[in-house]
């Protein structure tokens, strides 16, 4: 773990009460201890060191008040850790719209999605997706990116917006001015290299299912200003599609900075 991610505020005493699933990750997991100190991120985004004050009665305590900011003072096993750098002031919000896949793939793009510092996740209900995810369903993503960001130390908050139809996720694209939007699609004609992705401070991608777009989604996409591309010469699964294009997109981003 190199964060936690409290779910709540600290109360008038700067307490943060925990039972649950944390209680079982913290204790259980971690083997944390009263006066073990290890670092947190508070829901404003407030980077602070947490202190347990008691581990009873299926209840963890933890003070972080009037504690410094993250910088030192970390109980052993996580004095060696290493805070990821700073981003850079002009690092582009990256959103993800990813048709929902069958089963449990979209799991895993979540999880994939969160690491990279994706600032939001829109689910894509299409004729060829998954159904509807019900709210225990999107309340697990929900978890799945918080405990993703947990692990990789991602100070990015990543969003996960409401499953949408393709209309309304392109309407939330549009909301943001000076985004430059993507679709990827195997009878492109260009790579990610021929678009000028540097001159923009967020880009939407866009990941079909496992049978891929109809063609008159991808015609929906094209006529709402989506640049169709490549992402290479073989055909990917929409799960190993959605973490390369993401990866690809960063890549050629920083590449020309």
């Amino acid at each position: 773990m190199k964060q936690f991610l409290f779910p709540d505020k600290p109360d008038n005493e700067g307490l943060i009460r925990l039972g649950g699933k944390d209680y079982h990750y913290l204790v259980d997991v971690l083997r944390l201890s009263p006066g073990e100190r290890f670092p947190a991120v508070l829901p404003s985004g407030e980077e602070v060191l947490a202190e347990v004050v008691s581990t009873e009665k299926g209840e963890i305590v933890c003070d972080c008040g009037g504690l410094d900011k993250l910088d030192h003072r970390l109980s052993p096993r996580w004095s060696s850790l290493s805070r990821p750098l700073p981003l850079p002031e002009a690092f582009p919000q990256l959103y993800l719209l990813q048709a929902l896949p069958q089963g449990q793939k979209m799991d895993l793009i979540v999880r994939q999605a969160a690491e990279c510092g994706a600032s939001g996740i829109i689910p894509l209900l299409t004729s060829r997706s998954s159904k509807m995810p019900g709210s225990a369903k999107v309340e697990r993503w929900e978890r799945i990116i918080r405990e993703a960001r947990q692990q990789s130390g991602s100070d990015i908050a990543t969003k996960l917006f409401a499953p949408c139809s393709i209309e309304e996720a392109i309407k939330l694209c549009h909301e943001r001015s000076d985004s430059i939007s993507i679709i990827f699609h195997p009878l492109a004609q260009k790579y990610i290299i021929d678009y000028t992705i540097s001159m923009t401070n967020s880009i939407n991608i866009a990941i079909g299912p496992e049978s891929g777009w109809t063609e008159a989604e991808f015609d929906v996409f094209c006529q709402a200003g989506f640049n169709p591309c490549l992402l290479g010469h073989t055909i990917l699964r929409t799960e190993t599609a959605a973490l390369f294009a993401q990866a690809t997109v960063l890549s050629v981003w920083k590449k020309i900075q």
